[in-house]
């Protein structure tokens, strides 16, 4: 792991926040990538040495994210793109660690990776996990399923997967909730499916939170929520919004309907298409976050990381961690300049794990 990354502590926190250090815990979100997407054409500066599958322990990714799980020391971690064949040393070299991983799988053509979520067992019971296919919610939530032309389901059927689980803190016995995205690439051109795909996950969180209100007789408000992951959107785009405004004013949603993007020297420049996107006839009522959401990196900085990801050729800031207003951010782990003008030639490298940085922040409840 680069050494010079740095906690930057959340100056705006009061001294009563900052008093019991017990009840701290990290988080942290992490794409470690997958091999099976290795074998792309933007990673051909990449040799065999760094693939899981072809050393295992030995090879110089392993040892790597090893050293960074060992450095950062989170409490719970949100990863993506878990090789099916890697899952089995990952899942028993988290156990030495004292971690419980939990585990889905999603499918596609080049090969099959999933997301995960682990957690120290010592600080945290596991209470329920629901693990679902974004494009079999999406579906569900829709009255007349017949209605959606073969071409619209050709758009949104998509292997993609969420996690959602609900956690106890074993020091408070506090409840609360933590789900993992992986949303959809494709050179950032579908924007209406990512900002779908993302509203879809906050909806069952919001769904779970009010089953456990009921079931306590509490007021959802209180549960605490934590919601990470690939986002594989800037700040500025419409997920983004959404997780943080929780729905789209009528302007927004015509430029969505219109919103596509080109990649120009590495990074996504807009483009207003002609013809209008068709998922939004069918699904527009799905677009919507019922949760109050901020993010942890801007509480803290002011702003996002100003780089989470790049695999040489394109590079940008993807990753992220959200949650309710009751949960205290006391520090994230920073990302400077120096790393990002070393980082954005491209990863996985001697000194980078993944084409993704990992993002930390420690927190309380």
């Amino acid at each position: 792991m680069n050494t010079k990354r740095k906690f930057v502590k959340n100056l705006k926190l009061s001294s009563e926040n900052l008093k019991d250090n017990k009840s701290l815990f990290k988080v942290t979100t992490y794409n470690i990538l997958a091999d099976c997407h290795i074998k792309r054409p933007d990673y051909s500066y990449v040799t065999d040495e760094y693939l899981f599958k072809r050393n295992e322990e030995k090879s110089c990714r392993h040892m790597l994210l090893m050293k960074e799980i060992d450095v950062i020391l989170s409490d719970i971690y949100l990863w993506q793109e878990i090789d099916d064949f890697y899952l089995p040393l990952f899942k028993s070299e988290l156990k030495k660690r004292g971690h419980e991983l939990v585990f889905e799988q999603k499918p596609y053509k080049d090969g099959v990776e999933g997301i995960g979520i682990s957690y120290d067992e010592s600080k945290f019971k596991l209470l329920e996990t629901f693990s679902f296919s974004i494009f079999d919610e999406l579906i569900k939530n829709v009255d007349k399923k017949e209605d959606i032309p073969t071409s619209v389901l050709d758009i949104i059927n998509e292997p993609h997967v969420g996690i959602i689980c609900t956690m106890q803190e074993c020091s408070s016995e506090k409840i609360f909730i933590i789900a993992d995205i992986h949303i959809i690439y494709a050179g950032y051109v579908r924007p209406s499916l990512t900002s779908l795909q993302a509203c879809i996950v906050t909806q069952n969180i919001n769904k779970i939170r009010k089953k456990i209100a009921a079931q306590y007789s509490i007021d959802e408000n209180v549960i605490p929520v934590i919601f990470g992951g690939d986002f594989n959107s800037e700040p500025d785009h419409m997920p983004s919004r959404l997780m943080k405004q929780q729905k789209l004013n009528n302007m927004e949603l015509e430029e969505l309907k219109h919103l596509s993007y080109e990649l120009i020297e590495g990074r996504p420049v807009k483009k207003v298409s002609s013809e209008a996107c068709p998922l939004l006839s069918y699904f527009k009522d799905q677009l919507c976050n019922p949760l109050v959401l901020k993010s942890l990196y801007q509480q803290v900085l002011g702003e996002e990381p100003i780089i989470t990801t790049s695999d040489g050729f394109n590079y940008g800031t993807v990753d992220f961690i959200y949650a309710s207003p009751n949960v205290q951010v006391h520090s994230v782990l920073n990302i400077d300049q120096n790393i990002k003008d070393v980082y954005k030639h491209g990863a996985p490298t001697e000194l980078f794990a993944s084409d993704h940085l990992p993002l930390t922040a420690t927190l309380s409840l």
